[in-house]
């Protein structure tokens, strides 16, 4: 059977110091039919003249540079615009795959079409020797149990967002564009609204440390609204429960009720959070005093 083209697509701002792992984690995929695109978010780093030579000595690189600064959102758009692949896969660019990823999800999805995802377990960067650090869900089952398994592990779904998606599935989103906290957890949910989403046994993805979500105050960059500081989720919640709407009223009930408690207990962290922050800053004045 002739192998389906897959894209990799990797965004990337700056990052010179994780970019060649990145790329040579995906070169040294074992499955042969995949073509990478490379969006330069304008660095003012060497990641172009790194992007440059992988290009110049990889004929399955494109190497394109935006000339000036799009946002993340839209590079993500922009990358899913050009591809070509009947897979997708976005690849950050401090995430690094081992060699069989590609050819492990792409058979799986291949043999299985009611799956619209498939991914690999996952760790953090540091993690890859301790087993129990190992995420590896998956979202199978009624719709109804994606749905809520989804929001029971959402903290913990970079490996779901990071999947190889059939490409017809994830065009037919609308609003990669859209730029607010959990924006990724609305794809997630759009993926599994569309179909199940597999965990193979094999193969790793491990992610970066230094990625926006793990900086700190990383949920405020999006903050917009008032009401988000006493629902920090606000607009993925708004979403979310819209999104809902094609459960039985039990299994919308279940959903709002699992993003309020998502919610409260982000609201407790911040709250414990803050106080740390302001005790701290009171017993440095103290002791400059």
């Amino acid at each position: 059977m002739k192998s389906s083209l897959v894209t990799v697509a990797i965004p990337v701002f700056n990052g010179e110091t994780t970019l060649r792992a990145c790329l040579d984690s995906v070169i040294r995929q074992d499955y042969a039919d995949v073509e990478i695109l490379i969006s330069d978010n304008a660095s003012t780093d060497s990641t172009s003249e790194i992007c440059r030579k992988f290009a110049e000595s990889n004929s399955e690189v494109r190497y394109i540079r935006q000339s000036n600064n799009i946002g993340p959102a839209d590079n993500f758009l922009f990358l899913l615009n050009e591809a070509k692949g009947k897979y997708f896969i976005w690849a950050a660019c401090d995430d690094v795959r081992t060699p069989g990823f590609l050819s492990e999800n792409v058979s799986f999805l291949e043999a299985n079409p009611e799956y619209v995802a498939s991914t690999s377990p996952n760790c953090f960067e540091g993690e890859e020797d301790d087993l129990g650090k190992r995420v590896n869900f998956s979202l199978e089952g009624s719709l109804e149990e994606r749905f809520i398994s989804f929001l029971e592990n959402c903290w913990q779904s970079h490996g779901i967002f990071y999947s190889v998606i059939r490409t017809e599935v994830i065009r037919g989103y609308t609003g990669l564009s859209d730029s607010f906290t959990a924006a990724d957890w609305i794809v997630d949910i759009y993926f599994l609204l569309n179909g199940k989403i597999h965990r193979t046994e094999t193969e790793l993805t491990v992610f970066g440390r230094k990625g926006i979500s793990n900086r700190e105050g990383a949920l405020s960059v999006f903050r917009k609204r008032k009401i988000e500081r006493i629902f920090p989720l606000w607009e993925f919640s708004r979403r979310a429960v819209k999104m809902a709407e094609v459960l039985s009223y039990s299994g919308r009930f279940s959903v709002i009720r699992e993003i309020w408690m998502i919610n409260l207990r982000l609201l407790i962290r911040q709250s414990y959070s803050l106080l740390y922050r302001i005790l701290r800053s009171c017993i440095r004045g103290r002791i400059r005093n």
